[in-house]
C-alpha cells in the first residue's frame, strides 16, 4: 500500500515542479493589455510621480516574465528522498529520470539526489539530522521527531511561507 502512495506522491511533486515552471512562462496579449491598464491607473493615482514602466525596450524581458535557463551558471541542489520498490526496478535512482535530466538542461539547475538505503530510511534520516550535514531539500520531513513545526523551531528546516510570498508570488495564484 505504501509503494503506490510513494509513487503518487512523487508524481504530485513532479507535477508541482513542472507547474511551478510552466505557470511563470509566457503571457497572452490579453494579459499584457490588462497589466498595462492597471499600471497606468496606478501611476495616475500617485500624481504621475513616475511614468508607467510596463513598456519594455527591444530585447528586454517584460517584468514578471520567465526565461530559460533560470540561472546563467549551473547550480546544484541536494535532495534527500527515499527511493525504492518497483520504481527502482525501472531506474536505479531519480537522477536517471529523463524528466529531471531534461529540466536540468532547460534550467541550468542540477538536482543531486540522495537516496537512503531501502528499509533504512529512518536510521539514515536520523544520522543525517544529528550530523548536521543537511541537504537543500528533504522529502518526508515529517520523519523529524516532534514533526515539521518542531524542526522549524529547532532550526533544522526553514519556513518557506514568507520566502514564497516574496520570491514566488504567482505560485499561490490560481
Amino acid at each position: 500500500m505504501k509503494k503506490p502512495i510513494k509513487m503518487i506522491s512523487f508524481l504530485l511533486v513532479l507535477i508541482l515542479t513542472v507547474g511551478l515552471f510552466s505557470g511563470c512562462t509566457g503571457t497572452s496579449s490579453d494579459k499584457t493589455g490588462d497589466t498595462t491598464t492597471k499600471v497606468e491607473k496606478d501611476s495616475t493615482d500617485k500624481n504621475d510621480e513616475k511614468p508607467a514602466e510596463s513598456e519594455t525596450k527591444e530585447g528586454e524581458s517584460e517584468a514578471g516574465s520567465f526565461a530559460l535557463p533560470i540561472v546563467d551558471k549551473p547550480i546544484t541542489f541536494t535532495y534527500w528522498v527515499p527511493f525504492g520498490g518497483t520504481a527502482k526496478e525501472i531506474i536505479p535512482d531519480l537522477s536517471q529520470n529523463e524528466v529531471y535530466q531534461e529540466l536540468e538542461k532547460l534550467t541550468n539547475v542540477k538536482i543531486e539526489f540522495i537516496h537512503p538505503p531501502e528499509g533504512q530510511e529512518t536510521e539514515h534520516f536520523n544520522l543525517m539530522i544529528s550530523s548536521g550535514d543537511l541537504p537543500d531539500i528533504i522529502e518526508q520531513g515529517e520523519r523529524y521527531k516532534g514533526g515539521i513545526n518542531k524542526a522549524i523551531a529547532d532550526g533544522i528546516y526553514i519556513r518557506l511561507n514568507e520566502l514564497v510570498d516574496k520570491y514566488a508570488p504567482n505560485f499561490k495564484k490560481s
